[in-house]
């Protein structure tokens, strides 16, 4: 349990100062890149205790959400399927359940999520949903980080497939065409 209290801790923090090359939003304490976020290890339903710069270099997608809200469980499928669609681009999805490990688990099975879900639990997840700034505990709750580490895009509620594709997606490199529900590799027939 101390990991999940060391990431989670609600401390008054300085407003932030702003990291040159971040332009996006902010948290509402000026918060606007993954270093200034609080960084201490989660467990993971895999075992494994992880810490969000365990994924370098990536476009990190962190959604917060619990086994008992059904908004969050109607999302995720969305989230698997861009998860899947575009991690060779660079997309890792992240999901912080404010949940029990067993409750969380328990639908991450149904579900077939195949992101890595870490688990904050109920008491301090509601202190890292208030340290993400979502003090009022809406859930789902996403934040969506650069590959540089600033966020780009911040959603209280869910997040359909026309959000993800208008603010995940430009975030990506384009070494994939979409078409269809499917992405096809390489040029589209009949371009130079």
């Amino acid at each position: 349990m101390a990991s999940v209290v060391g990431m989670a801790t609600a401390q008054a923090r300085p407003p932030a100062s702003r990291v040159p090359g971040c332009n996006g939003p902010a948290l509402p304490d000026g918060t606007h890149h993954l270093s200034q976020l609080p960084s201490g290890p989660l467990p993971g339903l895999d075992g494994h205790d992880h810490r969000l710069t365990d994924w370098p270099g990536k476009v990190l997608l962190v959604n917060f959400w619990a086994g008992w809200c059904g908004p969050c469980q109607y999302e995720i499928p969305d989230l698997i399927a861009f998860q899947t669609a575009h991690a060779d681009q660079g997309l890792q999805v992240i999901g912080i359940g404010v949940d029990s490990h067993d409750r969380l688990a328990n639908v991450a099975r149904s579900l077939e999520i195949d992101y890595p879900v870490l688990v904050a639990g109920e008491g301090s997840g509601a202190r890292l949903l208030a340290d993400w700034g979502n003090p009022a505990g809406i859930l789902p709750y996403t934040v969506v980080l650069g590959a540089d580490g600033c966020i780009a895009h911040i959603r209280r509620g869910v997040m359909d497939e026309q959000e993800l594709e208008d603010y995940v997606q430009p975030l990506l490199p384009p070494n994939a065409i979409e078409r269809g529900n499917g992405v096809v590799r390489g040029p589209r027939q009949g371009t130079p």
